[in-house]
């Protein structure tokens, strides 16, 4: 999930915010590979990449989207704010992936309606003492180290 912000930004928000596209693609069966803070432009990014094995087409879009609502949702959760659609709008590059994700559910499915019990699933984990106490420790990771590869990720993740 390439991540590029409009608001003010620091590191331990970035950390946070990369977190929970981890932590959200490990929650739902994908295979985080790699996660970093560092980019190749001046403004402060990350990446975090996922493969996904043996979900459906349609199941990997889902994902897809939860993954990139995970990021932001994270980082307002960290800071301590209320989770607005404006919060995940500034997001471009997480927001591109929701909407073509709500896209292809075809016209008939209430994209609204849609978007908020996604927001609702994601909130819902990160609610979970546990699942946060795994974010932070990615969050911290990343702080620490700005890139987390496979064995890095192995421990935060207690990945066997």
């Amino acid at each position: 999930m390439p991540t590029q912000a409009v608001t003010e930004y620091d590191s331990t928000t970035a950390a946070y915010h990369e977190a929970g596209h981890v932590v959200m693609a490990h929650l739902l069966g994908g295979v985080v590979v790699t996660t970093t803070l560092e980019s190749d432009e001046e403004e402060l990014g990350g990446l975090t990449t996922v493969r996904w094995h043996g979900q459906s087409e349609q199941d990997r879009v889902r994902c897809s989207a939860l993954v990139a609502m995970a990021g932001p949702i994270a980082e307002t959760r960290w800071r301590g704010d209320a989770l607005t659609l404006d919060a995940l709008i500034a997001w471009q590059g997480d927001w591109q992936e929701v909407q073509v994700a709500l896209e292809s559910q075809g016209d008939e499915t209430d994209h609204a309606k849609l978007l908020h019990q996604w927001l609702a699933e994601v909130s819902r984990q990160f609610e979970d003492p546990v699942v946060w106490e795994t974010l932070c420790r990615v969050a911290d990771g990343l702080e620490a180290h700005l890139t987390l590869d496979d064995d890095l990720l192995d421990q935060v993740l207690d990945r066997d």
